[in-house]
């Protein structure tokens, strides 16, 4: 069974996408990788594929896939019993080029993406160019990192996966 997932592609992607060859495409690396990865002597447990599956399922996996000309940006959507349908959203547009997946605290992730969107209209207007997916990374790396260094404050309870497109080529960090 193919889970529900949200998929947007930054860039000129060369052929159409579903979703379905998406999944296929993960479970195939899953797999690939178990077989290749050397089992480590200190770890007591190897999980089976099945195992990491039912993981990556119940625990809101976001995806990237980085193609010469484009970026996929993917994340199963979850459901909880109270939560509104399409309240939330995992991931975000920042600019035409840019996009942001989000995992962990919704209301950190909203705080940093707006962030982000300021950032690259302030980079647009002052420099007349879409800001780099490097240095958009960087602004949001270091508003981040900031809120670690003084006492009382909460650090941002949040991951991402920035993607996008720009003067370089296609990038994912």
């Amino acid at each position: 069974e193919i889970p529900r997932m949200y998929v947007t592609a930054f860039g000129a992607l060369p052929v159409q996408v579903d979703i379905g060859s998406i999944y296929e495409y993960l479970i195939g690396h899953l797999e690939r990788e178990k077989k290749e990865a050397p089992c480590n002597p200190m770890t007591k447990y190897y999980p089976d594929i099945g195992d990491v599956i039912e993981y990556i399922l119940k625990n809101q996996m976001e995806f990237g896939i980085k193609i010469p000309d484009a970026v996929i940006l993917g994340a199963i959507k979850t459901s909880a019993p109270l939560l509104v349908e399409d309240s939330h959203k995992k991931i975000y547009q920042i600019d035409d080029h840019a996009g942001i997946t989000t995992s962990g605290l919704l209301a950190d992730a909203r705080d940093l993406v707006e962030y982000a969107r300021v950032k690259s209209q302030v980079n647009k207007i002052t420099f007349g160019s879409p800001i780099s997916i490097a240095s958009l990374t960087k602004f949001i790396a270091d508003k981040k990192h900031v809120v670690t260094q003084y006492a009382g404050v909460r650090p941002f309870g949040v991951g991402f996966l920035i993607g996008g497109v720009d003067d370089t080529g296609s990038k994912l960090f």
